[in-house]
């Protein structure tokens, strides 16, 4: 059964370019902390070209990134560039809706439902989108990002760009005879660490659970007045090293080993004010004008089954200063 003309009117009207916008900014914003820790509003950047200029992500990131797919890696380490610019690959994913679910709306009257059938479909291709884009961003933490990528002819290959390598903070490490004095010893020398990157505004400490967890036990187990401020992100401690406990992981499309954004051991150190940045590309679709919109959603219409293809599609490409960045192990 083809789609009625009025069923034509409202898929149109619905994402007309305005009310399409309208519609996905009333929809609840998803959770993704270390997106929103990382790249608030103000270090995200949309550019007006499907491709990012390496300058652009070397300013951003202290250093020149990779792109590997089906192709040869380029060294962060040579001072010659062989790439100007980078083509960000599409997270695009569908949903079908059905005809007649359509057209019975249509046929009782429902014409609001219509609307929120779309709102509906497109809420959970936006939230899909945002959860890919917070792996990505989980990623691209460690300094380099590695993203499975659908290819021609139902193929897979891996979408890889390195943003660089972390400075490792070498040194001793706590043990089972450690006291708060020694935790403190390492944090400073992490903290010095993290100023010779030359992004030391406003450090954090981003810690994996293992250690956050011995670093509450040295607290409470602490005698006397114990310099120690609990906030809504872990703790301060001695007024300078702000600790946040990181125990989130991520599992990749296809699947289902988790791993860890932080090394259960580790203390990888962030300035808050110098994360880089997360660039939109220019999406490849005229519905949306070729804007670098960070989520965007259309649909073609199929025959058989009748019905409608809902098709949502974002480039993100988050930039991450790694050259800013210190990791240290603090447990063995």
């Amino acid at each position: 059964m083809p789609l009625n003309t009025q069923v034509h009117g409202r898929l149109n009207a619905f994402f007309n370019l305005k009310n399409f916008t309208d519609v996905v900014t009333s929809l609840p914003k998803p959770e993704t902390p270390m997106t929103d820790i990382l790249f608030p509003p103000a270090k995200r950047k949309q550019k007006t070209s499907p491709s990012i200029a390496v300058k652009d992500i070397e300013n951003a990131t202290g250093a020149v990134p990779v792109v590997v797919r089906g192709s040869h890696s380029y060294s962060v380490n040579s001072g010659k560039k062989s790439i100007a610019s980078i083509e960000v690959q599409p997270l695009s994913m569908n949903k079908f809706v059905s005809g007649a679910d359509l057209n019975s709306l249509i046929a009782m009257g429902d014409i609001d439902s219509v609307k929120a059938k779309l709102t509906e479909t497109v809420e959970e291709l936006k939230d899909r989108t945002a959860a890919s884009t917070e792996i990505l961003v989980c990623q691209a933490l460690s300094g380099k990002i590695e993203y499975p990528a659908s290819i021609e002819g139902g193929g897979t290959d891996v979408y890889t760009v390195e943003l660089g390598n972390l400075k490792n903070v070498g040194g001793s490490k706590l043990g089972a005879s450690s006291t708060l004095a020694d935790l403190q010893k390492l944090l400073e020398a992490q903290y010095i660490a993290q100023k010779q990157t030359g992004a030391a505004s406003d450090v954090r400490f981003l810690a994996g659970d293992q250690i956050y967890s011995k670093i509450v036990e040295l607290v409470v187990n602490a005698t006397g007045n114990v310099p120690v401020q609990w906030t809504d992100f872990g703790c301060t401690l001695f007024g300078k090293y702000k600790i946040m406990q990181v125990s989130a992981t991520y599992a990749l499309p296809g699947e289902t080993d988790a791993t860890d954004v932080i090394d259960p051991k580790s203390i990888q150190t962030i300035d808050l004010n110098n994360t880089g940045k997360l660039f939109y590309a220019a999406l490849d679709d005229l519905d949306a004008k070729l804007q670098p919109l960070p989520f965007f959603a259309t649909y073609e219409e199929k025959k058989d089954p009748s019905g409608v293809k809902v098709i949502s599609s974002s480039k993100p490409l988050p930039a991450f200063a790694v050259s800013k960045s210190t990791i240290k192990k603090y447990l063995n």
